[in-house]
């Protein structure tokens, strides 16, 4: 028992002594105690602070993040990883535990006008981008042109004079920007020639206060209306000695019915050589559809 004594008592001269001075306190990775193990810091790429931390095995070194790397204990000692994902163009993902490589930041303007766009004529795009982190900022701007919705991927330019537009795009992902741009003609409205009116021609109308129009020839000779045939089968049903006069939209005839003094005034205008818009009031109702060449 004496003998035990002196053990312990040698033990407890052996720890002080070989300890150096009692305000100096060394760790041990997996030692028992109430020291506390050194801080690692981690920033998303981090590693431990030391590199000198003291070890028997790499998983004492690890400080469980994938994305820093593998820590290694070397002689004793821990060593930080390599990081993982060092392109340039890769970032790591710590929870899926790999690199995804993230393409260049790019816009390309669809929708541009490979022929000549008259002025007033509205152009919409859309503005296809791809790439970077995928958080996109749109700006397009023009010269000679309205813009609306130039903050969105599918801005509209309506150009407002002739001659060259140039339309640029650009894309911004928070950290890089890429452009595109478009160029196009735009040429001033000019009014189509219609064919000569000479010839038959067959109503359609729209609404039904028709005064039996619907359905009728009409006949037009040297801008001279002729005759207005109901349902084609009556001749001088109604009869119409009406001149056509052409006004700023097309051209234009009025005419009476035979049984009364109504007198209706139809506008019309061009769509194409066999068709025109025809619409007419006699001050109460309203008479619309199409001329369509027979």
């Amino acid at each position: 028992m004496k003998w035990i004594n002196i053990a312990a008592h040698c033990v407890f001269i052996m720890i002080v002594g070989c300890g150096g001075s009692p305000d100096q306190q060394t760790y041990t990775p997996g030692s028992s105690g109430n020291h506390s193990a050194p801080q690692v810091s981690n920033d998303g790429g981090g590693a431990p602070q030391a590199d000198d931390v003291e070890c028997h095995s790499s998983a004492d070194c690890s400080d469980g993040i994938y994305c820093n790397g593998v820590e290694r204990c070397v002689n004793g000692e821990c060593q930080t990883g390599t990081a993982k994902c060092a392109a340039a163009n890769e970032i790591c993902l710590e929870v899926e535990h790999v690199c995804q490589t993230i393409e260049p930041l790019s816009v390309e303007m669809v929708g541009c006008p490979t022929g000549e766009v008259t002025v007033g004529t509205g152009v919409t795009f859309t503005l296809d981008a791809g790439g970077g982190t995928g958080e996109y900022a749109f700006t397009t701007i023009a010269a000679n042109a309205n813009l609306a919705d130039e903050h969105t991927a599918w801005p509209t330019v309506t150009p407002t004079t002739s001659g060259q537009v140039i339309v640029k795009a650009t894309v911004h992902d928070g950290e890089d920007t890429a452009a595109d741009q478009c160029q196009f003609t735009v040429i001033e409205y000019i009014e189509p020639e219609p064919a000569s009116l000479d010839g038959a021609w067959v109503s359609v109308i729209d609404n039904p206060v028709t005064y039996g129009l619907d359905g009728a020839c009409v006949y037009i000779s040297n801008n001279q209306v002729t005759t207005w045939l109901r349902a084609c089968q009556f001749p001088n049903m109604l009869y119409v000695p009406a001149q056509i006069v052409y006004t700023d939209i097309g051209p234009a005839f009025g005419f009476y019915m035979t049984d009364s003094d109504t007198l209706f005034a139809f506008q019309l205008e061009y769509i194409d050589d066999d068709t025109y818009s025809m619409c007419a009031t006699d001050g109460v109702y309203y008479i619309c559809g199409y001329l369509i060449r027979s």
